[in-house]
């Protein structure tokens, strides 16, 4: 950021373990926010809907690269009730 050098304690791979359980996001990006280094993760999961029907569930993470720490995870309402119905 403009010249500032920003520490990063947390690696990608850290990163990625506790939001992508496969490893392989969808959308994987590196940037700044607020004087830090934050990683933006899409990941999605199969899973089965009422044990019948295959659905994807979608969720975004913002994951500090300084502390590890989820700043934040989205996931729309579609998503929560197919996660929430499927094992």
């Amino acid at each position: 950021s403009e010249g500032k050098e920003l520490e990063v304690k947390i690696l990608p791979e850290d990163a990625l373990k506790s939001t992508s359980p496969s490893g392989t996001p969808e959308r994987f990006e590196i940037v700044v926010e607020n004087g830090q280094v934050v990683y933006l993760i899409n990941d999605t999961k199969a899973e089965k809907f009422l044990g019948l029907f295959s659905v994807s569930i979608t969720k975004e993470f913002k994951v500090s690269g300084e502390t590890g720490e989820t700043l934040e995870a989205k996931q729309n309402f579609l998503s929560k009730v197919l996660d929430f119905l499927s094992i």
